[in-house]
């Protein structure tokens, strides 16, 4: 939906999304999501969930996620951290399709937290930068913090310079401009820089994506924290819309005891006003992703058309590739 004109005497307010940022969902704007997942393996989820692996004794119900050298930087880059991506939940199976090593390690599970309370823990977007800016940053964070090499003879810029270069190296990740792969922007990365791992209660666990027929078993694992977390499959979108709506409902009501409780039938105006203007941000929100619903379908008819060629294309070859092996067979009888 488009927003009306400043000259037709519309607020602005009236259409304000005002959503913190972390907070956003695909309701708001598709591309957004306000869970960070760390993606994992069948057999991986398992042992995340139970702690194996902690350096130190966990208490019950805690989960720990082990840090490790990222895949592509090993050899030129040696800190630990613990990857989470921040792409909508119906779009992290893409990651298997885009990444071989995904697909054999069957990535089709992913454990997600509230991306507010893991920013208080010190996770940050990891920082995509030139091939060659991040290979001079990585040379002089060996020399200065690993080598020990005085930068400045002032204390303070030694200080503010070693302090930069410790954390920031962590986040660093080429965006290989160069490359036929173009990089992993894609992946929208966020990392956590412990190369003791991360070790969290498992009520602290917003969402888990997971094929319908390994819910059940993780459900059994998580006991009865399992009721408060939100069970997604990743290859499909899940119900943004109640989900945006329950979570909502809190900032949009005023209880009715409010208006009663008025002093006089200005103030009791004020408050259903208050009421009134949220509700119009919402009926907003959701006309702008109903908008973005319709175009998909719309496009649904040639998304569809599109697919029963390609389908002909391919009994077709089928049909070419059944003949030539017929054929090969007979000249090797005759021969």
């Amino acid at each position: 939906m488009s927003l009306p004109p400043p000259s037709s005497g519309a607020y602005w307010k009236d259409y304000q999304i005002d959503t913190p940022t972390f907070e956003l969902t695909p309701v708001e704007k598709p591309d957004m999501s306000p869970f960070l997942v760390h993606m994992t393996g069948k057999i991986s989820i398992e042992h995340i969930l139970k702690g194996d692996g902690s350096p130190t004794p966990l208490p019950p119900n805690y989960g720990y996620l082990s840090a490790s050298i990222p895949e592509y930087d090993q050899g030129i880059f040696n800190a630990s951290v613990v990857c989470f991506s921040e792409s909508p939940t119906f779009a992290l199976d893409f990651f298997r399709y885009r990444s071989f090593r995904r697909w054999q390690d069957d990535q089709r599970f992913g454990i997600g937290f509230k991306k507010g309370a893991l920013i208080q823990l010190g996770v940050r977007p990891v920082v995509y930068i030139d091939e060659a800016i991040r290979g001079s940053f990585i040379h002089l964070y060996k020399l200065v913090v690993e080598g020990n090499i005085p930068i400045s003879n002032d204390a303070q810029i030694e200080a503010h310079a070693r302090t930069i270069l410790t954390n920031l190296y962590p986040f660093l990740f080429p965006l290989l401009e160069d490359r036929p792969e173009q990089g992993f922007m894609w992946e929208r990365e966020w990392r956590y820089p412990n190369p003791a791992g991360l070790s969290f209660p498992l009520d602290s666990i917003a969402v888990i994506c997971s094929p319908d027929d390994e819910e059940e078993k993780i459900m059994k694992l998580l006991g009865e924290l399992a009721t408060e977390i939100q069970f997604v499959n990743t290859w499909r979108e899940y119900d943004e819309v109640t989900n945006y709506l329950y979570h909502q409902q809190g900032k949009w009501l005023i209880p009715a005891e409010r208006v009663k409780q008025a002093e006089g039938i200005e103030e009791a105006i004020g408050y259903l006003s208050q009421v009134s203007q949220r509700y119009e941000v919402a009926i907003n929100s959701l006309s702008a992703f109903d908008d973005f619903i319709s175009n998909l379908s719309a496009q649904k008819d040639a998304l569809e058309k599109e697919r029963a060629s390609l389908q002909g294309e391919l009994d077709k070859t089928a049909k070419q590739i059944s003949t030539l092996q017929t054929e090969l067979e007979i000249n090797k009888r005759g021969g």
